[in-house]
């Protein structure tokens, strides 16, 4: 099979993002990547309406193909990198993450194309989930390997400083810091529902304080 194009369109990329990507393909079945025209690297999707409506992340998102464009996948490079000190950017940190995303558009892509996910005749109106589960599966295959655990580790961790730094802005009635930090910590772990509820509150907050 052909590899997958990579279009880079970011104005000023994380250092080794383009071989971040390339190693992120490897964990992806590449008979499950076939039809799809390349991967684009931007600074963001442009779905923060989106995610303001579905409280869904906006690390990437499924192009679907028209009669004039094939299919293809966006990918958010300033959502994946936030939170990640420069230091670590050839670490598997951005790996992970980048896989992550990669694998849940993936599975977006199947469920276009071949009409099913994990397995023939299932239901396609819960697809956001299934794409997870597809995803997470992806993942679970790298955590077998200890340096892929390690940087699991580490994401959680840098999720926990940000949680940490988010509470004492917000203690200290810095509601637009705080509403930084709380986003920035879930984006690293979407599990965080604390952490989704602090940025509403203190980004809520902040905008009051403005009007004021």
């Amino acid at each position: 099979m052909t590899e997958v194009e990579i279009k880079n369109s970011c104005v000023s990329p994380p250092y080794g993002v383009l071989c971040q990507v390339r190693r992120s393909l490897r964990w992806i079945d590449p008979t499950h990547l076939e039809g799809l025209a390349f991967i684009h690297l931007m600074d963001d999707c442009a779905e923060w309406g989106k995610w303001q409506e579905k409280d869904a992340t906006v690390m990437g998102s499924y192009v679907f193909a028209t009669k004039s464009t094939p299919p293809y996948i966006k990918l958010s490079v300033k959502d994946i990198y936030r939170g990640i000190p420069s230091w670590l950017w050839w670490s598997t940190i951005p790996t992970l993450r980048i896989t992550q995303t990669l694998a849940h558009e993936t599975a977006h892509h199947l469920a276009s194309t071949r009409r099913y996910i994990l397995n023939r005749g299932e239901c396609l109106n819960e697809e956001e989930k299934l794409a997870n589960k597809y995803a997470e599966r992806v993942l679970q295959g790298m955590m077998k390997r200890w340096h892929y655990k390690l940087g699991n580790w580490c994401i959680k961790d840098l999720a926990g400083w940000y949680f940490a730094f988010g509470l004492a802005a917000a203690r200290n009635k810095k509601y637009r810091s705080a509403s930084d930090r709380f986003y920035t910590t879930w984006l690293l772990d979407p599990e965080n529902q604390d952490a989704l509820d602090f940025y509403w509150s203190s980004k809520e907050k902040a905008e009051t304080e403005l009007k004021s």
